[in-house]
């Protein structure tokens, strides 16, 4: 437990961490020949779109298309490739989300050794 569990709460942090990126400006290729249809673009093995890209948990993203309002498109894991200017990229609740997740991964990383020295040392014998 002493190794495992930091582990494992370093890797559960990194995946909330990467479910927070948002694209303000993205230019994503969409393979899905629906989603290019009604936003009425012309599709050959895809279509380019631009708008905001939000990732999510579960890694796929949402791509909001510029000028359709509240229209979403769902993108599969590792579906697209995209462009966008290092400006436009930030992290949902930017600065104070990262320290908190970072301070909250941290604490919950160290519970695994605690407890594990914790209870060698109530279960060594006493001298």
């Amino acid at each position: 437990m002493a190794v495992a569990w930091p582990l494992l709460v370093v890797w559960g942090g990194i995946q909330v961490a990467k479910s927070l990126q948002v694209y303000e400006k993205a230019q994503v290729m969409v393979l899905d020949k629906e989603a290019c249809v009604a936003l009425q673009l012309p599709f050959d093995d895809g279509c380019r779109v631009e708008g905001r890209l939000e990732a999510n948990l579960d890694h796929s993203w949402w791509l909001q298309p510029n000028g359709t309002g509240s229209v979403f498109i769902r993108l599969p894991p590792g579906a697209f490739p995209f462009s966008y200017s290092p400006d436009d990229y930030r992290i949902t609740g930017g600065k104070p989300a990262v320290i908190a997740l970072v301070g909250v991964t941290v604490v919950l990383a160290l519970f695994g050794p605690f407890f594990s020295w914790r209870g060698r040392k109530m279960s060594a014998p006493a001298k």
